[in-house]
């Protein structure tokens, strides 16, 4: 699953790169929102992008992410891991060790940024041994040096589930981070956790 993971995650950030999204929104700031303020008709700089992606259609380096991606989408989306989510989102912690791993090679490609919400969620709701709640709360450590994204609200609820002293120092470190983000996404997380030192609503361990 790490190796499939891997390559996804490389094929997908190679294909991001030839896209160039990121290029076209600062052009489309830098110019004012057309589609707001101009015609209905793009403008020409706008057709130009419009150009370039059509383009890549028939680019073999875009052709050979795209098929590299393919593959390892197959591969990591396997039987026995489709099987494995269904389970644990049964319940069944037989699931577990499948949505473990892939939360640690957290790959990036399309939506994969839901399930990882969904996995989080499923976690919370069944039994974990020790070694396994030590790994999520790497997972969820890591997670902060990655940026926003969507899976983070769904982490920080399983951060409370995993709450312990020696992780709240973790945070508490990260949260003194000099970085403004990461010490921002530790400070939420680390809230959620204390949240747990509200009588009657604490939630280590709880299903």
């Amino acid at each position: 699953m790490h190796e499939a993971a891997a390559r996804l995650h490389r094929a997908t950030e190679g294909i991001d790169g030839l896209m160039r999204r990121k290029e076209f929104v600062r052009e489309l700031h830098e110019r004012g929102d057309w589609l707001a303020k101009g015609p209905a008709e793009p403008p020409d700089w706008v057709r130009r992008w419009s150009g370039y992606w059509d383009g890549l259609k028939s680019d073999a380096n875009y052709q050979r992410l795209q098929e590299e991606a393919r593959v390892a989408r197959e591969e990591l989306h396997s039987p026995g891991f489709e099987a494995a989510l269904e389970a644990l989102r049964n319940g069944d912690t037989g699931g577990a060790e499948y949505a473990i791993a892939y939360l640690e090679s957290d790959p990036w490609y399309f939506r994969s940024g839901y399930l990882k919400g969904r996995i989080a969620r499923w976690l919370r709701q069944v039994e974990l041994s020790e070694s396994r709640q030590e790994r999520l709360r790497s997972v969820l450590l890591a997670a902060l040096q990655k940026g926003s994204r969507y899976e983070q609200v769904e982490y920080r609820k399983l951060a409370r589930r995993l709450d312990t002293s020696a992780f709240r120092a973790e945070l508490s470190e990260r949260a003194r981070s000099k970085d403004e983000a990461i010490a921002r996404r530790a400070t939420l997380m680390l809230r959620s956790c204390e949240l747990n030192d509200t009588p009657g609503r604490d939630l280590r361990g709880a299903r």
